[in-house]
């Protein structure tokens, strides 16, 4: 029987090593691999990681990429020290003071072209897709999932690449992710999504093409990407597999064993997203109680939303909303036996009416700061 637990720590502690080692190289040739993304979280990045020293900076992306990699440090014995802790706290207080400005200038440039976006999206998502399907060709299978979504499929061994690659023309953001599984084994996977950026410690692998040239750049750079991703991938699941062997399960007339562990899987995710929703309203509760401390530490819309939307209520009330947009982003994703009431449908949808109104004033807010900090 092979230990499907055992191959994904081996794999987690491959992709750490390898992700130590490129977010290595991307200081030592400047964030080639960064600076191919335009989006408002990689330019604040970038901004903030080069205003370092150089020795600085090997130590800060050290420091984030082993946060990004926690569990496979949790597998090889080890844990953040108090100096990556030192090191991610100061990185952060360093990059909010960017988030101003390029915040400031998406949202410019997304009131500048958000009426093309949303009248030629059609014929946007349609050049996306031959795009890919024409460069696409030497990375692995292509298809279309949906309108505004893709997939690249590349077979390695007896693992399945899948590659998805999404536009969102209301944000202007082309994104991609990886995801790992067993070709013979439905539903398993060797790891959460993987994305380039992200395990490297750094922003969220994200563009915001405003023009065609920009669209252009950015799909070659996902191509370029994806071909040294599943270059290192085929390393990085060297050996490893969830079947008994490399055959057995697809050869064999029997399926007893396949539905077995399918069903040992699906039993086992069942669990976790239950264990992950009570926990997440546990933490909802607690963010109530002590004031939302985690909230008040991010710095973005979201955040500052929600923190205005529940400014007025009672601790009952803030609790009773928390509860309310907890419920509503899990249980209708999972078979869990809770379901929304009417009343916290009720609230859920004033939490979403409310946004656009507080979106107005915010970017309002963002201009005159910036007149000022100029």
């Amino acid at each position: 029987m092979v230990d499907i637990q055992q191959q994904k720590n081996e794999f987690q502690v491959r992709f750490y090593n390898w992700s130590l080692t490129e977010a290595q190289r991307e200081v030592e040739e400047n964030y080639p691999s960064l600076r191919k993304f335009n989006g408002l979280y990689a330019l604040e990045f970038l901004d903030a990681i080069c205003s370092f020293e150089e020795k600085e900076q090997y130590q800060i992306i050290r420091s984030l990429t082993r946060h990004a990699h926690r569990q496979a440090l949790d597998v090889l014995g080890d844990s953040l020290t108090r100096k990556d802790r030192k090191n991610e706290k100061e990185f952060s207080q360093r990059k909010n003071k960017y988030f101003l400005k390029h915040s400031f200038n998406y949202n410019t440039e997304l009131s500048k072209y958000q009426e093309r976006l949303t009248r030629t999206s059609s014929e946007i998502c349609e050049s996306i897709g031959k795009y890919l399907q024409i460069f696409s060709n030497d990375l692995g299978h292509f298809s279309v999932l949906e309108k505004s979504k893709w997939r690249i499929r590349k077979i390695i061994n007896t693992w399945n690449i899948d590659t998805r690659v999404k536009f969102d023309s209301e944000q202007c953001m082309l994104m991609y992710v990886h995801h790992i599984s067993d070709i013979n084994i439905k539903y398993s996977s060797l790891s959460g999504d993987i994305l380039m950026l992200n395990c490297l410690g750094m922003a969220p692998a994200i563009w915001t093409p405003w023009t065609e040239q920009a669209m252009t750049e950015a799909l070659q750079s996902i191509v370029s990407l994806c071909t040294s991703f599943f270059e290192a991938a085929t390393h990085l699941v060297d050996g490893l597999s969830f079947s008994y062997n490399s055959t057995q399960i697809l050869l064999s007339n029997n399926t007893d064993s396949s539905n077995d562990i399918n069903k040992r899987i699906e039993s086992v995710k069942y669990d976790f997203h239950h264990k992950f929703y009570k926990w997440c309203l546990t933490d909802a509760r607690r963010e109530v109680e002590a004031d939302f401390p985690f909230i008040k530490q991010i710095n973005n819309f979201d955040a500052l939303y929600t923190l205005f939307f529940m400014r007025d209520f009672p601790k009952e009330k803030q609790l009773e909303t928390m509860l309310a947009i907890k419920k509503y982003a899990y249980c209708k994703n999972l078979k869990i036996e809770d379901t929304l009431t009417l009343e916290e449908e009720k609230i859920h949808r004033l939490f979403v009416e409310h946004r656009l109104d507080f979106y107005t004033r915010y970017r309002a807010h963002l201009a005159i700061q910036l007149v000022i900090l100029k």
